[in-house]
């Protein structure tokens, strides 16, 4: 697996190839590691324009995971690709906000999973009476 990417640095890319991401972008970066999302820049490198940073919450039933493209040239973010389960349909969202909004609910319910309290094994109630 490529290098994780971090927005501490600010940059994206190695060497003199490398573009400084956006103040919205480096929030993006944040966002979807605290979300436990994995955040790493395609080995790939440069497609079309733009990098491409990969998540991916692991390989779980619930999971989350895509790309979200980032101008080359900008820093900008362009759009993210995202897939929410794994037999569940890749969307596209073409707004930062909107991106901001599904990693952020995204967060939520990986807190709330764990906070939940769990049952101890041979505690559970089967709901038959």
């Amino acid at each position: 697996m490529a290098d994780p990417v971090s927005a501490a640095d600010g940059l994206l890319g190695t060497g003199p190839a490398a573009v400084p991401a956006t103040r919205a972008t480096r929030q993006i970066i944040n966002l979807a590691a605290e979300a436990g999302l994995n955040p790493y820049l395609d080995p790939s490198g440069v497609r079309r324009g733009s990098y491409r940073i990969m998540v991916d919450s692991g390989g779980r039933r619930d999971c989350l995971f895509g790309g979200i493209d980032v101008g080359a040239r900008t820093g900008r973010i362009l759009r993210a690709y995202l897939t929410h389960g794994s037999w569940g349909q890749e969307k596209r969202y073409d707004l930062v906000a909107e991106i901001r909004a599904v990693l952020k609910s995204w967060a939520a319910l990986q807190r709330a999973g764990r906070d939940r309290p769990r049952a101890r094994a041979g505690t559970a109630r089967s709901g038959n009476g």
